[in-house]
């Protein structure tokens, strides 16, 4: 799934450029293009502006219809995903840290997080401010490592013993001495690693390739002209729509029937707001199992200018 949100976004960002281009229904040649850098520069920087700003999302908000309002939170949303990914590969923890922070408000606007919108800011504020300095670099340079030592594939300890645990319940669900339980953890487990190039190195004498997948997303030309037709048929970016007109003044069937997608990280900016002034000022929730010792900077200072005015102008990021 996540590998098909990477493709929507850089076709969407592709669909984008091309808009600014002003060659979105332009079919793509053999023959390459080339730009001057000052020319591309200028496109990039106008795509921003237009399309990924906070200013572009906030001003597709306040329009009739929906589409490019959707459209954009979309982006807002998959980037955030996309970037996690690539920083997870990449195993920098820094990038994957600020995409965590940005979720523990995300998080608080959605349905059907009830423990997860709990853990995940409990988790960010224990790797930032409640364990000690050194025990905090021990724990975030530790979650992510590269079996194989190549650059770009880094991956998560829990996946990585997800996936050699494997082997063991394929040898604990065979017959024979595999079954025996203390076998299985004196023996097998200790040595998993051992059995797995000594599989593999079978599998090589035999003549069979040992096959490392690495998934790579490729988006060809045949993909992004079809995904160019249907977003110039359904008018994601909402260029064929009317000009500016008040809501009430629209006839029925003018009116947008797309319903409008709420921005998740200014939603749960607000309910984290409306929850600190009234549920919970302590942030109790947050901070459950959190003891004392090294608690750093979790309590919460009173702000006068807090008020309820500015629970919808929160700063989009």
């Amino acid at each position: 799934m996540i590998n098909q949100m990477e493709k929507i976004l850089e076709a969407t960002f592709y669909y984008c450029l091309r808009v600014i281009m002003k060659n979105e229904t332009e079919m793509l040649g053999d023959e390459l293009v080339t730009l001057p850098t000052e020319r591309w520069n200028a496109i990039v920087n106008e795509c921003y502006e237009r399309f990924c700003s906070p200013h572009a999302r906030r001003t597709a908000a306040q329009a009739n219809y929906p589409q490019l309002s959707n459209t954009l939170i979309m982006l807002h949303d998959f980037s955030s995903v996309v970037e996690a990914k690539r920083s997870m590969k990449a195993g920098d923890v820094g990038r994957l840290m600020n995409v965590w922070k940005k979720w523990c408000l995300m998080t608080q606007g959605l349905t059907g997080l009830t423990n997860y919108s709990s853990y995940l800011p409990r988790m960010v504020l224990q790797l930032t401010h409640i364990l000690p300095p050194a025990l905090q670099k021990y724990l975030c340079h530790n979650m992510l490592f590269s079996p194989t030592g190549r650059k770009n594939h880094f991956v998560a300890k829990d996946h990585w013993l997800e996936t050699q645990n494997y082997s063991l319940k394929f040898l604990f669900n065979q017959t024979g001495n595999g079954t025996s339980w203390d076998r299985l953890r004196d023996i097998f487990s200790v040595n998993i690693e051992l059995l797995q190039s000594m599989f593999q190195s079978l599998k090589t004498d035999c003549g069979a390739s040992v096959i490392h997948q690495s998934h790579k997303n490729e988006l060809t030309s045949r993909s992004l002209d079809m995904f160019m037709q249907m977003a110039n048929n359904r008018d994601i970016l909402a260029q064929k729509l009317p000009k500016q007109t008040p809501i009430s003044k629209l006839a029925n069937k003018e009116k947008p029937k797309l319903k409008r997608i709420d921005n998740t990280y200014l939603t749960g900016f607000a309910k984290m707001k409306r929850t600190i002034r009234t549920k919970d000022p302590d942030m109790k929730k947050m901070k459950k199992h959190l003891f004392a010792g090294h608690r750093g900077n979790v309590s919460r200072e009173l702000d006068d200018e807090d008020s309820e005015k500015d629970e919808t102008s929160s700063v989009d990021m």
